[in-house]
């Protein structure tokens, strides 16, 4: 197994595979290793087998929004963007305070370039409890890169403006925040994207 976990850290997915389906012979019940397989399946793009694992997987745990996760983007991959979807969300019902589900959805939604889609969802994700905190600061960050590429200025602004109101006292916090904002504008000035990358950088910089 820590042979297989540092070969899938490194790449190299066909050492990982050997040793992870070498445990699997003996132990075909593991959920742990048929996890790690799928992931390391998924890193060669061969989704029709993560595909068989990660179902078993979701039939043997129905509600661990990891395996549905994957079981989505595996289903996503080989074309079944509705499947995919009813999957990101499944997930998302069962735990709506865990954000991967959100992550998977939205890059789903991007990809497609369903832009209002994916802002419908994130507002309905930030305002569901009718609270303003900083367990919504993922969200408003996917809701930010959304505005980015639907080329809405005034929205970008008022969802910095709100997210203002979020951001904790406390230094570390405060830099955190402050750190991905500049992250986010030295991606934005990379890809010439210079009047947005200026709204990050000056935002980074108030915090």
């Amino acid at each position: 197994e820590n042979v297989g976990r540092e070969a899938l850290e490194n790449e190299d997915y066909v050492l990982a595979v050997r040793n992870f389906e070498q445990i699997l012979e003996i132990d075909s019940k593991n959920s742990i290793i048929k996890n790690l397989l799928g992931e390391t399946l998924i890193g060669q793009r061969r989704y029709k087998k993560a595909l068989l694992l990660f179902f078993e997987l979701f039939e043997d745990y129905p509600n661990n929004i990891g395996y549905i996760c994957r079981l989505g983007f595996c289903n996503e991959k080989l074309g079944d963007l509705n499947k995919a979807e009813k999957l990101y969300i499944k997930a998302y019902e069962i735990e709506e305070n865990d954000k991967e589900s959100v992550k998977w959805l939205i890059n789903l939604y991007w990809n497609q370039k369903k832009y209002y889609k994916a802002e419908k969802f994130l507002k309905e994700d930030i305002y569901r409890d009718g609270i303003l905190d900083f367990s919504d600061f993922q969200s408003f960050t996917k809701l930010l890169e959304t505005y980015i590429m639907m080329d809405e200025v005034g929205d970008l602004l008022k969802v910095i403006n709100d997210m203002k109101k979020i951001i904790p006292n406390d230094v570390e916090s405060r830099y955190n925040v402050a750190w991905e904002f500049a992250r986010m504008g030295a991606i934005l000035q990379d890809a010439d994207r210079y009047n947005y990358a200026e709204v990050f950088y000056k935002y980074s910089k108030s915090i």
